[in-house]
């Protein structure tokens, strides 16, 4: 199980910290935390990233805003990331995938 910590796209009901939001998903047995910023495309913050790696052993991959710019960044953290609309054409997540910006962040990666 997945366990996203900062869900896009969403409001939480309750004030809960990363911290303990981390100690919750271990507890409920998550096999990995997913980090996402507040919505499709934004980015998460790496610090919370940072944050999360020094609460957890578990798998930590990041789910929102990756770029061939940051994620080397992100990768620092995390075990992995999810990419998705930056390798659409144009950044849309309804466009098709860009073979050149799937190109262009592998590239990123090789390095």
């Amino acid at each position: 199980m997945y366990a996203d910590v900062n869900v896009k796209e969403s409001v939480s009901l309750t004030s809960q910290s990363i911290e303990n939001i981390v100690i919750q998903v271990e507890k409920c047995g998550a096999d990995a935390i997913i980090v996402t910023g507040f919505e499709t495309g934004k980015k998460a913050n790496v610090e919370d990233v940072k944050n999360i790696r020094g609460l957890t052993n578990l798998d930590i991959l990041v789910g929102s805003g990756i770029c061939e710019l940051n994620v080397n960044e992100y990768l620092k953290y995390a075990n992995g990331v999810i990419i998705g609309s930056s390798i659409k054409d144009d950044s849309l997540v309804s466009n098709y995938v860009s073979f050149f910006r799937v190109k262009k962040i592998m590239a990123t990666l090789k390095k």
